[in-house]
C-alpha cells in the first residue's frame, strides 16, 4: 500500500478556499480533510466507504495538526465517524 499526502488550497468542500490534504493510496483519491472557519481550526475528513477503519482520517488529522493547528475541532456527523 503506497500511502501519499498532498497538500493544496482550493475548494473542494463547502467553505471555499481553505487548506485542505488529499490522501491517495496507490495513486487513488480516497480520503481527505479540510480546515475551515476563521482561525482554520474545525475540520471536515471525508474517507472512502472501502478504506474506512484504517487509519487513514487519523493520518490525515495528524499531517494537518504537524503543518499548521495547534488545535481542532470535530464534530461526528454520523455513527462511522464516532469511533474517531
Amino acid at each position: 500500500m503506497d500511502a501519499h499526502i498532498q497538500s493544496v488550497k482550493q475548494k473542494i468542500g463547502s467553505h471555499g478556499d481553505n487548506p485542505t490534504y488529499l490522501l491517495f493510496l496507490d495513486g487513488q483519491l480516497v480520503a481527505w480533510l479540510e480546515l475551515y472557519g476563521p482561525e482554520k481550526h474545525k475540520i471536515n475528513v471525508y474517507v472512502h466507504p472501502s478504506q474506512r477503519r484504517k487509519g487513514l482520517g487519523r493520518m490525515l488529522i495528524s499531517k494537518a495538526i504537524s503543518d499548521n493547528a495547534k488545535k481542532l475541532l470535530a464534530f461526528p456527523y454520523d455513527q462511522s465517524s464516532s469511533a474517531f
